[in-house]
C-alpha cells in the first residue's frame, strides 16, 4: 500500500502543480480577453486538473497513515502472541514436571 500511496502522491503534485499553473497564469494575465467557450473549457479543465492533484495528494496521505497503523497493529499483535506462545510453553512444562514430581 505505501507503494501506490507514494504514486498517488507524486502523481497528485505534478497534476496539482501543472492544473495550479495555468489557474495561476490565467488568473494574472495582463491581457484579459473576452472568455470563449473554448477558453472557458480550458480554464474548467485546468481547475479540475488541480483538484485531482489535491485529491490524489490527500488520498496517498491517507493511504500512507492507514498503513503506517496497520503495520503498527500488526507489530503489537505478533509480539503478543510471542509472549502467549512462550508463557503457553512455560505452563505446559511446569504442568508436566509437576506431574512427575509427585508420582512416588
Amino acid at each position: 500500500m505505501t507503494l501506490w500511496a507514494l504514486v498517488f502522491v507524486v502523481v497528485g503534485v505534478g497534476l496539482s502543480i501543472y492544473g495550479g499553473n495555468g489557474v495561476l497564469a490565467a488568473k494574472l494575465d495582463d491581457h484579459p480577453v473576452t472568455p470563449t467557450r473554448s477558453g472557458r473549457a480550458v480554464a474548467a479543465g485546468r481547475r479540475a486538473m488541480f483538484r485531482a492533484g489535491l485529491l490524489l495528494v490527500a488520498l496517498g496521505v491517507v493511504m500512507f497513515a492507514v498503513g503506517i497503523i496497520i503495520h503498527t497493529v500488526m507489530a503489537l499483535l505478533s509480539i503478543v502472541v510471542v509472549i502467549g506462545a512462550v508463557v503457553g510453553v512455560l505452563w505446559v512444562l511446569s504442568l508436566l514436571r509437576g506431574s512427575r514430581a509427585h508420582k512416588p
